[in-house]
């Protein structure tokens, strides 16, 4: 089941919203929200129909084996004269809703994978976990960072580049949807993404860029590209946000560099 506390059927839910669309190994049962008062998610997300409850209570009756807290800290945001007001939170200063249905949801014996700022495995609620299950946190920075060369090639595959220049633009979106649409026409695709959402929908290739110090985010740009590059066809990348979009757009640029025959834009 899928945590939104607040926030689903507005930009902060993106992560809820992307798993719903696109995710090809979590299967959501639920979602939790309190302030979504239509009780499926059909509204927000068209063509799904899975149940919208206000609490965890709720949604054990689905039968969950995880809770995935798809917020982060910075998407908190209440409910003003019915209006969403967004008031983010630094890391680790969680409400109390948000703490009581993740440490139920341990003691109820459920995997929890979360996208939070906060590592919960290095809480109190690891000494709560029920044999065999697990906490996941999804924004780990990646192991044994690469440096960036600037002078691999890539072997074959064409390349389609996603940039944006802001956060919640539509870029992992546009890109899945590139991809999905491309396996529909039987062209051997992969997904390179950086986002929390990319990790959860299930990509080809992926990290979280915004754990990652600038001055070796290229390097991790190109090292998954190239990872990616001789098992498909067609990578799609999804890897500019913010302010790293400059330095980004040059790493994918120059290994996107090669013989003329296998270069490919859109």
């Amino acid at each position: 089941m899928l945590f939104a506390d607040g926030a689903f059927s507005h930009p902060e839910g993106k992560t809820a919203q992307g798993v719903l669309r696109h995710s090809t190994w979590l299967r959501p049962v639920a979602v939790i929200d309190r302030s979504h008062t239509a009780p499926t998610t059909a509204s927000v997300v068209p063509g799904t129909d899975v149940p919208v409850v206000g609490s965890l209570a709720e949604a054990m009756r689905f039968e969950p084996d995880a809770l995935v807290v798809a917020l982060t800290e910075s998407d908190f945001g209440e409910s003003v004269d019915g209006k969403f007001l967004h008031t983010p939170r630094e890391p680790g200063d969680l409400p109390d809703f948000w703490w009581d249905t993740i440490r139920t949801a341990v003691r109820d014996g459920l995997h929890v994978i979360s996208c939070l700022h906060v590592r919960l495995r290095e809480t109190e609620l690891v000494d709560l976990l029920a044999d065999g299950r697990e906490i996941v946190d999804v924004r780990r920075p990646y192991e044994n960072l690469p440096k960036y060369s600037g002078r691999r090639r890539r072997t074959r595959a064409r390349l389609i580049h996603i940039a944006g220049s802001d956060c919640v633009v539509g870029k992992r979106t546009a890109a899945l949807q590139i991809h999905r649409e491309a396996l529909s026409r039987n062209i051997d695709s992969g997904y390179v993404g950086t986002g929390q959402t990319c990790l959860l929908a299930g990509c080809t290739e992926g990290a979280i860029i915004d754990r990652t110090p600038v001055f070796q985010a290229a390097g991790l740009v190109e090292h998954l590209v190239q990872r990616a590059d001789p098992r498909h066809d067609l990578p799609v990348a999804d890897v500019l946000d913010g302010d790293g979009a400059a330095v980004l757009l040059d790493a994918a640029r120059r290994v996107w560099a090669g013989p003329r025959e296998t270069r490919g834009a859109l």
